[in-house]
């Protein structure tokens, strides 16, 4: 089952704490496959209603190297 994101609020947080998370697991140097996991995962568990998988996976891409660059530039992410 996946979950409904009802707000664009709620979404980013589901982001951000998954590339919180695979900041954890993977540790520096492997920001490809770092990336590759976010997106995967949160797209495998949420759902953005009336969008379609394959732009659902566009969509939480460009929003992940969003946040990366803004983590990165506050020194919270690699």
């Amino acid at each position: 089952m996946k979950l409904k994101i009802k707000s664009r609020k709620a979404l980013y947080k589901a982001v951000e704490a998954a590339i919180v998370s695979a900041e954890n697991l993977f540790g520096p140097g492997t920001g490809p496959q770092k990336r590759a996991w976010v997106v995967e995962s949160i797209n495998k568990a949420i759902d953005i209603p009336y969008i379609g998988e394959g732009m659902e996976e566009v969509i939480i891409g460009f929003l992940v190297d969003m946040l990366i660059e803004f983590l990165n530039e506050k020194g919270l992410s690699e």
